[in-house]
């Protein structure tokens, strides 16, 4: 099974009105109003969560199409397509599916606000059945310290997303654009 089909059949196992813990926690820094772009939105979940908070989302993915677009505008493409991001950008679980040279472009392309959430490197206990970059967290955060983003918080802790049996090492980072 390649990349794309697991991650097609992933996301048609998951509730689009149910949105991640993730997606809630990071509400406190988008404004109702502002611009988000949902890079790797996958199914449209927290998608469609920002959109019912009155904040115009725009979700990118390469993988499924989402059913329901009600309220916000769904891209089926590939990041790198774009020159940069003024929006605030949100990622769940997207940095482990692009490569290390990706993640680097992808924060170069980010003009302002980026939310991120992903699986630390120190946690890797799980064999996966389709590719996956292991991202160190403080790696990631002394990237974007070092090209100029304030961080404004990091946590690397378990109970942040659990899922089923597995409660992983979890990385949440939001950082701004000096």
């Amino acid at each position: 099974m390649n990349n794309k089909e697991y991650w097609d059949s992933f996301y048609n196992n998951f509730d689009i009105n149910e949105p991640t813990t993730f997606a809630k926690f990071c509400m406190k820094y988008i404004g109702q109003g502002e611009n988000i772009i949902d890079i790797g939105c996958g199914n449209g979940r927290d998608s469609y969560f920002f959109a019912k908070n009155k904040i115009k989302v725009t979700g990118i993915d390469m993988s499924i199409e989402p059913k329901n677009k009600k309220n916000v505008i769904f891209l089926k493409n590939d990041f790198k397509h774009y020159k940069h991001f003024s929006e605030k950008v949100y990622g769940r679980f997207f940095l482990h599916s692009i490569s290390e040279q990706d993640i680097h472009v992808l924060f170069r392309m980010a003009k302002g606000m980026v939310m991120l959430e992903f699986r630390d490197k120190d946690d890797i206990p799980i064999i996966y059945h389709h590719p996956r970059t292991h991202i160190e967290g403080n790696k990631i955060l002394m990237f974007l310290v070092n090209n100029n983003f304030n961080i404004l918080f990091y946590e690397k802790s378990r109970g942040l997303a659990v899922f089923k049996n597995e409660d992983p090492l979890i990385c949440r980072i939001i950082a701004e654009r000096k």
